[in-house]
């Protein structure tokens, strides 16, 4: 081999080392696939003072043998003067499940998503899932959450959206979002009829009447017929309104509240009592 081919292959090989040198190696990132969300209900309906449920569920799956999560986060728009309630996430021991570290929900009760991550303590504020699987194979967890007490009425609009990461750490947020529209009616507390009527030569059987809700009375009061110039009281009513469904009584969060009649813009056809 003359002196001139040697350095031509020489030439050749050391090209081709720094070559490969160069040629990027594979990334030990691991990918999050199929990262979906989705609710067992895209809306709700309830009362001021109720709370609002929905059940989530989470799928994903990754692409490299070792742990990976996401995490769901959400905000909310609430109507103009009024706050959207903190969303609560809880995750039952018997939870339809694949692949993913249970939540221990059983001693921490119902976690407020909105100041703490429910799951690893650490990353944004959410609900954290963890994958079990060490390949591509799918995890699935499934999440009861509930905004509670509405203050007002109105529509409340949750936008829920996952971000991707060891223990959600990582800022790739996913592109797709569900929604969870919550509508609130202001609680049927006007009165527009009399539901009960009570009247009674005594005040105590009246108003004994009312409290144990018996019959109705509208039976009329004998009494002397008494002087102009002195008058007396002879004869009590105490009465029970409902409103335009019928109820004297509506549920607001975890009390009743008793269903009234405003008299300033009310008239009435009140029994007179005479004597």
């Amino acid at each position: 081999m003359s002196t001139k081919t040697f350095s031509k292959r020489l030439a050749l090989i050391v090209i081709g080392a720094i070559g490969f040198g160069f040629l990027p190696a594979t990334s030990s990132q691991a990918a999050l696939q199929a990262d979906t969300i989705s609710l067992s209900s895209a809306t709700a309906t309830v009362n001021v003072g109720d709370s609002a449920t929905v059940t989530l569920t989470h799928t994903f799956s990754h692409t490299l043998a070792e742990v990976e999560s996401s995490t769901v986060r959400y905000t909310c728009v609430a109507p103009s003067g009024l706050s959207c309630p903190a969303l609560q996430g809880y995750q039952a021991p018997t939870a339809d499940t694949a692949n993913i570290t249970i939540a221990n929900n059983v001693a921490e009760g119902w976690i407020n998503l909105s100041s703490a991550n429910a799951r690893s303590g650490t990353g944004p504020v959410g609900w954290t899932d963890s994958s079990t699987a060490t390949s591509t194979a799918s995890s699935k967890s499934t999440v009861s959450l509930k905004a509670v007490e509405f203050g007002g009425a109105g529509s409340y609009v949750y936008t829920l959206y996952t971000q991707a990461g060891n223990l959600g750490t990582s800022s790739a947020i996913s592109s797709s979002t569900i929604t969870w529209s919550v509508t609130v009616a202001a609680p049927n507390t006007t009165g527009t009829a009399l539901s009960r009527f009570y009247l009674s030569a005594d005040q105590h059987t009246a108003k004994t009447n009312r409290v144990a809700l018996g019959a109705s009375s509208d039976s009329a009061i004998t009494a002397a017929a008494g002087l102009a110039t002195a008058p007396a009281i002879v004869g009590y009513a105490f009465i029970t309104t409902a409103n335009s469904a019928g109820d004297t009584r509506v549920a607001v969060g975890s009390s009743f509240r008793t269903v009234e009649i405003n008299y300033r813009n009310r008239q009435w056809s009140w029994p007179r009592f005479e004597r």
